[in-house]
């Protein structure tokens, strides 16, 4: 976790340097993937919060790790921050993409009110 420290290069005329940062990424997010179902597994919740919160800051992009906190969260009873990481992934996803959470993260959403 502590390597990787977000996008380096954006310049599209240093493809090579792209390609690195995408590599670079895809292991970041391919280790807190790991180490969050291990947390997540033994039961280990506030340890994976913290784990996602610090992958969401290298990554503020990254849905997978909004979605796998929220879970975390509702596990704890926490569904008020758990609503307000949907809200901040809504907020992300539209200013910088233009785009809305998956169906899935909408599904996980809806959950927390049932989880209340």
């Amino acid at each position: 976790i502590g390597q990787y420290r977000g996008h380096l290069i954006s310049d599209e005329s240093y493809q090579w340097a792209i390609e690195q940062r995408e590599k670079a990424r895809r292991g970041f997010a391919e280790c807190i993937k790991t180490l969050g179902q291990r947390l997540e597994g033994g039961a280990h919740w506030e340890a994976a919060v913290a784990v996602y919160r610090r992958a969401i800051e290298v990554d503020s992009l990254a849905e997978p790790f909004y979605l796998r906190l929220m879970v975390c969260l509702r596990e704890l009873g926490r569904t008020g921050e758990a609503q307000e990481t949907y809200r901040s992934l809504r907020r992300m996803l539209s200013v910088v993409l233009g785009l809305a959470p998956s169906r899935e993260a909408h599904s996980v959403f809806q959950s927390l009110a049932a989880a209340r």
